[in-house]
């Protein structure tokens, strides 16, 4: 999947193992069937979209169908400065990782992941706009197994003007044992802000028998 700044738009890649194939997809409610287009060239998004896929033979399905939902908020294809360097092991697809739709899986290898290393992440988002905030949502993993811990504490700022950030809304949560890899969206309601410039600082505390090693795990952040 990659983001086109300019555009504001996202453009999916569908593949298979095959080095000759019938892919067809399938947009929101439509059917996926022999009816269904033919995948020829990247797909170009700009709003939420359903997209079903899968490998025809003979005009037949065969093997599973792809289903995915591309969710469009407010910062996707945004400029987004790290005041806070993700680490190299775990860079995801690089600056626009954060704002490309592209959730992560359970695999925290799965090259969707952005990971910061015994430290916290701070990250702005430009809006290009004075936009209304109603919500921002971050997207983490836990993987304690691993050393990978989901946030402690988030953060979110506001700003106007890039230069004056006050702080909208604030999360904590205790750390908690846990034997199994968990996804979690944090959901932080921000009562209607208004604001072009959104800072997100998410930090993490590992576990006290853990003192090596403490990784923060981020997909995405949603902006709605």
């Amino acid at each position: 999947m990659e983001t086109s700044v300019e555009n504001k738009t996202v453009s999916l890649v569908l593949k298979n193992e095959y080095t000759v194939s019938d892919i067809r997809y399938a947009l929101n409610d439509e059917p996926l069937n022999s009816d269904s287009k033919h995948y020829t060239e990247p797909i170009i998004l700009s709003k939420t979209t359903a997209v079903k896929a899968g490998l025809f033979k003979d005009d037949v399905l065969v093997g599973n169908v792809f289903k995915d939902t591309v969710k469009f908020h407010n910062a996707v294809a945004h400029k987004t400065t790290y005041q806070t360097e993700y680490h190299k092991r775990y860079q995801g697809v690089g600056a626009y990782n954060l704002v490309n739709t592209l959730r992560g899986t359970k695999n925290f290898r799965d090259g969707r992941w952005q990971g910061w290393l015994n430290s916290a992440a701070e990250i702005t988002i430009d809006l290009e706009k004075e936009t209304p905030i109603n919500k921002v949502t971050i997207g983490s993993m836990e993987n304690q197994k691993n050393g990978i811990y989901y946030p402690t504490l988030i953060q979110v700022f506001t700003s106007k003007d890039g230069e004056t950030f006050k702080e909208t809304v604030a999360f904590k949560r205790p750390y908690v044992d846990s034997s199994e890899p968990e996804l979690k969206d944090f959901i932080l309601e921000c009562k209607a802000e208004s604001a072009r410039f959104v800072k997100v600082k998410v930090s993490t505390s590992k576990n006290e028998k853990n003192t090596n090693e403490g990784w923060l795990f981020i997909d995405e952040i949603l902006i709605d």
